[in-house]
């Protein structure tokens, strides 16, 4: 049986040198979300790596969009009655689809003290990589403020309670 391919160091060094979180999802897991379209999409936040924020949250909506072959981009919607009168916080991830094809990979590779070698590529070409943002001027919302298919997401998940 063949060991899953792992890269901590890589990872480690991501998450170290970007300041941010960095999460590594299954590449068949984000293929099985069904986000291939430059549309916002919804997505089921219980099958993502933001499951646990999902679940916290009294309302919530998850929409992606692949923005080009390498890049896609989540934002997790949660209501927070505290936060009134803007009270939805919104979450961004930039999603890398292929860091294989990053053009300075080889770089952060030697940076990260790791060898580019059978089992990076498998681990690199088996995964994609969730980049939280760092939050801007929209992380606090109001309902108005949401995108229309936010607003659908959760005007239905309303209406079926």
């Amino acid at each position: 049986m063949q060991e899953k391919a792992r890269a901590p160091k890589l990872q480690a060094f991501l998450e170290r040198g970007s300041g941010r979180t960095v999460i590594v999802m299954p590449r068949s897991g984000w293929d099985a979300l069904g986000v291939g379209s430059t549309n916002l999409v919804e997505i089921d936040a219980r099958r993502t790596p933001v499951a646990g924020v999902a679940h916290d949250a009294a309302r919530v909506a998850v929409v992606a969009n692949q923005l080009g072959p390498s890049d896609a981009r989540v934002s997790v919607y949660r209501y927070d009655p505290a936060d009134a009168p803007k009270d939805w916080n919104a979450d961004n991830y930039a999603v890398w689809l292929n860091l294989e094809s990053h053009t300075d990979i080889r770089e952060l590779v030697n940076r990260a003290s790791t060898s580019y070698d059978d089992n990076l590529v498998q681990y690199l070409r088996k995964n994609v990589f969730w980049v939280k943002e760092d939050h801007g001027d929209d992380h606090w919302l109001s309902y108005d403020q949401l995108p229309a298919v936010v607003r659908a997401v959760v005007d239905i998940r309303s209406v079926s309670r």
